[in-house]
């Protein structure tokens, strides 16, 4: 995955740009710490010192890469949540 991801970060900075705070072996940490623990973005970048939306955008372009390339297994955003549909039932009784 890392080699995907720094093949995928050269091809975007090839030029220009300004280079990210945090190498590609943390983007890859942080957006498995996302899908694993579902963490928040507040907390992640906390815990990289970024900002929240930086840590956002950085998970995304890290999830669209690794879908785009199809070597990973995992789903599209869309197919992902077609599925995930759950229905809870909750029964309040008031008896003594």
């Amino acid at each position: 995955m890392v080699e995907i991801l720094k093949a995928a970060y050269e091809a975007k900075h090839m030029r220009r740009g300004r280079k990210a705070k945090l190498c590609i072996e943390d983007m890859l940490l942080a957006t498995l710490e996302y899908f694993h623990e579902s963490r928040t973005f507040a907390e992640i970048a906390a815990s990289y010192g970024i900002h929240e939306s930086n840590a956002h955008r950085t998970i995304r372009w890290v999830e669209d890469i690794l879908i785009e390339d199809g070597t990973c297994a995992l789903p599209k955003r869309r197919e992902a949540s077609k599925g995930s549909t759950m229905h809870i039932l909750v029964l309040a009784d008031e008896r003594e």
